[in-house]
């Protein structure tokens, strides 16, 4: 079953940490709004945590491409990150 990790909205937001231990692993996927796939022009920013608490996006999700799935291993903090926009999105982990 999927888990929320950012409700698909229009908003600048930023969800909570996720932390991956060693051994785990994470697949996150773009959802757009009242349970319908996310639009062609929805992105949203996956960002890891860096040694100095400071966070760096290292990947973009996009509903165009292949880009609209992501599968992360541990150990690592990571983060999602919306921007302001017209296009409800948002992130579940599977």
């Amino acid at each position: 079953m999927a888990t929320v990790i950012l409700a698909a909205g229009t908003t600048a937001e930023t969800s909570a940490d996720i932390v991956l231990t060693e051994g785990q692993s994470a697949t996150l996927f773009l959802t757009g709004a009242a349970g319908l796939n996310a639009p062609d022009s929805a992105s949203v920013e996956l960002q890891f945590k860096r040694a100095d608490n400071s966070y760096v996006t290292v990947y973009r999700m996009g509903a165009l491409g292949n880009s609209a799935t992501a599968k992360v291993d541990g150990p690592v903090t990571l983060k999602v990150s919306r921007s302001l926009g017209t296009i409800a999105v948002g992130v579940e982990r599977a």
